[in-house]
């Protein structure tokens, strides 16, 4: 019985409802609603996880080219190198998500908050809903309403495997803007040359003669990992199809263990990353790769925005964060409706993801890249 509750209930999940009543006395104390267009002064509150920060990227993109506004940003840890390059945001302020990952090292530290014409809160936390209650400002809003709504819309549709909503369509809804353009990533980030410093130090990221792929084999989830004997044959497969690199990413120990455990098995040399880089170093490692294979998690979502060609390995639950470009293949064998939460199948979707699957779909990318 215990094994199947850590295996089938996403415990880290279920704090997010930690966010609803936090919200609430926010609501009860006033002051909300506002709108964000005639604000001179603006507080996004989004420390959340990397998928939910970079999905709200385009939206937040559209506000900022609207508004003429200040706009600061408070962020989860892991996420705030990446962040201090965002185009047109003054100031980022950081504090854990609700979720206190074993990513999120933070200490507390001195921040000067300065007095906000309007609030905006994507994501809370205990921690950011501390600073709310200390700080000044004139109106809140609150995205609480649009995702309960959101929640209720897919109850009813989870059935569907696809044309779902899709959550980023959410954020335009809550931040006042509408779709305009494709958002891309160098629209959103500038980079400076000091930022490559340490990527330079690794020398197999300086290798030109072999094409990059990012390997991403972790998830906060069991039910979302793929077998690492899969991953093996998987490589080796790929191995023979040119002349690649396989890097691996995370930033958690079980990302390392697995490293070790597929590199161990391989007859060739693979390189890890995990745990040696931060987002902006990561961002800037996909911009001058060529290929991303992963699990549905956070390095996922910056390779789609990147447009980097890419297969990702879906686990049972609604499509709500479906990728938007060309280059971004998916493999979903679900066939069940489980969600985020929970998952009542003993026999794991992802097990019925082959090694064929993945070979398959990614020579559909090679011959693509050939024309």
């Amino acid at each position: 019985m215990a094994r199947f509750t850590t295996d089938r209930f996403n415990s880290e999940y279920f704090r997010m409802f930690r966010e609803v009543p936090l919200m609430l006395k926010l609501r009860l104390r006033g002051r909300h609603g506002c709108i964000l267009k005639e604000a001179q002064s603006i507080l996004i509150v989004n420390n959340g996880l990397i998928g939910e920060f970079i999905t709200s990227l385009p939206a937040v993109r559209h506000l900022l080219d609207e508004t003429n506004a200040q706009v600061d940003i408070m962020v989860s840890p892991p996420l705030e190198p990446l962040a201090k390059r965002m185009i047109g945001i003054k100031t980022v302020f950081t504090r854990r998500s609700v979720y206190h990952r074993e990513t999120e090292q933070w200490t507390n530290r001195s921040e000067s908050f300065k007095h906000y014409d309007c609030v905006v809160v994507l994501q809370l936390s205990r921690d950011s809903y501390n600073v709310l209650k200390d700080i000044g400002y004139r109106r809140i809003k609150l995205a609480l309403g649009a995702y309960m709504k959101y929640g209720v819309y897919i109850a009813r549709n989870m059935r569907a495997k696809a044309n779902l909503k899709q959550f980023e369509e959410v954020l335009f809804d809550v931040l006042e803007v509408k779709r305009t353009k494709k958002v891309e990533f160098d629209e959103v980030f500038r980079f400076f040359s000091k930022d490559y410093e340490k990527i330079v130090h690794f020398p197999f990221l300086r290798d030109t003669a072999s094409e990059k792929i990012i390997i991403h084999t972790g998830s906060g989830w069991h039910i979302k990992h793929w077998r690492n004997d899969r991953w093996v044959e998987l490589l080796r497969i790929i191995h023979t199809l040119g002349s690649f690199q396989f890097i691996f990413v995370g930033g958690t120990e079980k990302e390392a263990a697995d490293f070790q455990d597929i590199g161990h098995q391989l007859p060739f040399e693979v390189h890890s990353l995990v745990k040696k880089v931060d987002l902006r170093e990561l961002a800037l490692i996909m911009k001058h790769s060529h290929y991303f294979i992963g699990v549905d998690s956070g390095p996922r979502h910056i390779a789609h925005f990147h447009n980097l060609p890419s297969i990702c390995l879906l686990a049972p639950g609604p499509k709500i964060y479906s990728p938007q470009n060309r280059n971004a293949v998916t493999i979903d064998r679900s066939e069940c409706r489980c969600v985020n939460l929970f998952c009542y199948k003993r026999e794991r979707c992802m097990d019925r993801i082959s090694v064929g699957d993945v070979v398959n779909k990614f020579e559909t990318i090679l011959n693509d890249a050939m024309f």
